[in-house]
């Protein structure tokens, strides 16, 4: 403020000395203006320049919003000295005003940017102000990244401009596949070649860290261009898709390390609010504590239910994510097994859920081949109950979650949801009151309990990365994937259909197993080994998602198929969940095993 009130005065002289070419009593007359007005003309500059913030800023990372903010100051100020000459009787030559504002708008425009100038003199000379190389001699700095960004548009542009100035980061160069830019300086720093030049560049230009900005690309193409810098060794990290930032905004804040779902190049799916048909709706999760139910809630609850009704087993997951929604909708959440008819029915009773998505099961195949009758009373007869209870408290649709793994299942686990298909479409031809249907998808990425914790934790520990077979595939999806395309295909439901999501391209672990070690900071068999154990009793090499016999018909959602309904009636189902439910109850596992086996066609 100090620096602008000698500022003020010194140039509206030299604006003046420079009208009448440095003879200040030129004009006796104009002289007395001066001396009578700039009293005024700076404390009017002062007032206004605080209004504009310029004594809030940190000029060290100024840009263009803080330079038009002092032009738009310094039109002002020049505006009300033109009024202040006029009020008080003393207007000065018009040209002079006109002098005056350029020169003042360079003046604080000027001492303001120096703080970055001086900035980038400090951690390299030259460096992104687009001199020649002989000017960009980098001062030395501990530790210092060289950063590669790949993009040369507005998103590359602006990590450059923001990270040019930090301490520990040099930015060497970037690269675009617009052969345009090849060669052109993008804020200062050179653009080397296109996306196939990556390895190469890296190598030459000793690059430590590749930033992808390309926010408004295609998941598959971002994918592509990860595929290729994952095999540079250098660090990745990536400035995530418009459609992920909030309001579109391509901030730079936002770069984050790349996660092993970019690697898939799927793309976001979108949920039409409109068409879930969840508005004003009572709607009960039941499994909602797990991984996909908590995320079926969450995506839910955005959707403006009346009430949302969540049910699990686990206590604690019940009491958090109760805690995390209650702000957001109305929210119940209870305690309680789906195995408990009792139970499910004084919470239809209660509640009166018009919309059921039944999440709750036992998931792991390990675990259900130790231990197949609790598989058989909660994935089936877990389902059979709820189904009922939906049925005979009036619920609209009832949805269930299924697997791939259902599908010529090689395990109890495969069989029991199989069979808990089998038994919804059965219900689904005997009553026409409540419509129910089944989403079947593959592995979900991240999931409690899945693959990618488990490498996590291996690599953590410095490995052996654990793999059951080398040419094993699996099918994946994400977690919010995931919850929306349940939520959507819900709301297709007409009664008895198995709904099957588009999983995109099977992926071989060994390739994700590689790609989790090098997004790690490690080399795959050089610095984390990867062991190769064994296919697990009942797991399958591949996965499929159509029986032989189930044709799939396209929906009104482009990533939403159906497969042919089953001829299968109740009457015929009911002796055999009959048997299975002795069995189970009895603990006899072997036979329980027999009829699985029996009533679902095994692979």
């Amino acid at each position: 403020m100090l620096f602008d009130a000698a500022v003020v005065p010194l140039t509206c002289f030299l604006a003046f000395l420079l009208r009448f070419e440095g003879d200040f009593y030129a004009e006796p007359r104009h002289s007395d203006s001066f001396t009578h007005s700039i009293i005024y003309f700076t404390l009017a500059a002062l007032v206004v320049f605080f209004l504009f913030g310029l004594y809030r800023s940190l000029w060290e990372f100024a840009g263009v919003t803080e330079l038009v903010r002092i032009i738009l100051a310094c039109a002002l100020v020049t505006g009300l000295a033109v009024c202040i000459g006029f009020m008080i009787q003393r207007p000065l030559p018009r040209s002079v005003y006109i002098i005056w504002f350029l020169l003042l708008t360079l003046s604080v425009g000027g001492s303001r940017m120096s703080f970055r100038v001086y900035r980038r003199l400090r951690y390299g000379i030259g460096r992104g102000m687009g001199l020649p190389d002989i000017f960009t001699r980098h001062k030395p700095f501990p530790n210092k990244k060289r950063v590669m960004i790949v993009g040369a548009g507005s998103a590359g542009s602006a990590a450059i401009i923001e990270l040019g100035g930090s301490a520990g980061v040099d930015v060497i160069c970037a690269v675009d596949d617009d052969r345009a830019k090849r060669g052109m300086l993008i804020n200062g720093i050179r653009v080397l070649g296109a996306r196939e030049d990556i390895p190469r560049l890296v190598r030459e230009q000793l690059i430590d860290e590749i930033i992808v900005a390309v926010p408004t690309a295609q998941r598959r193409e971002q994918a592509a261009i990860l595929d290729i810098c994952k095999t540079t060794g250098a660090k990745l990290r990536l400035l995530p898709s418009t459609a992920e930032l909030v309001g579109g905004q391509v901030t730079v804040s936002a770069i984050r390390d790349v996660a092993i779902e970019d690697l898939l190049g799927r793309e976001v799916v979108s949920l039409n609010i409109g068409k879930a048909r969840l508005m004003g709706k009572t709607v009960l999760v039941t499994g909602g504590g797990g991984s996909i139910g908590s995320e079926l809630c969450r995506q839910i609850a955005r959707l403006k239910p009346e009430r949302l009704v969540m049910l699990d087993i686990y206590e604690n997951d019940m009491y958090m994510l109760g805690r995390e929604l209650t702000d957001v909708v109305e929210t119940a959440a209870l305690v309680g097994s789906v195995r408990d008819r009792e139970r499910l029915d004084r919470i239809f009773e209660e509640y009166r859920p018009e919309v059921v998505f039944h999440a709750a099961a036992h998931k792991h195949v390990p675990t259900m081949e130790l231990s197949p009758c609790e598989g058989v009373k909660n994935n089936i007869f877990g389902t059979y109950n709820t189904a009922m209870a939906a049925i005979e408290h009036g619920a609209e649709r009832f949805i269930l979650v299924s697997t791939d793994k259902a599908v010529n299942p090689t395990n109890v686990m495969g069989a029991t949801k199989r069979m808990a298909e089998m038994v919804i479409q059965a219900l689904s031809k005997q009553q026409d009151k409540t419509l129910l249907a089944a989403v079947r998808f593959g592995n979900v990425l991240d999931s409690a309990g899945s693959v990618i914790p488990l490498w996590r934790r291996q690599i953590q520990a410095g490995g052996p990365v654990t793999l059951t077979h080398a040419e094993v595939t699996r099918f994946f999806m994400t977690i919010p994937e995931a919850a929306r395309l349940v939520i959507q295909a819900g709301a297709l439901a007409n009664g008895g259909e198995i709904f099957v999501l588009d999983m995109g391209e099977p992926v071989k672990m060994l390739g994700l197993a590689h790609d989790m070690i090098r997004l790690s900071g490690f080399k795959p068999e050089t610095d984390i080994p990867i062991t190769i154990i064994g296919l697990r009793q009942g797991e399958k090499l591949y996965e499929e998602l159509l029986l032989s016999e189930e044709g799939v018909a396209a929906t009104t959602h482009e990533k939403i198929f159906v497969a042919k309904p089953s001829d299968i009636a109740f009457a015929e189902l009911s002796p055999r969940l009959d048997a299975l439910r002795e069995a189970a109850r009895r603990e006899d596992a072997p036979r329980t095993v027999e009829l699985l086996k029996e009533y679902v066609k095994w692979a």
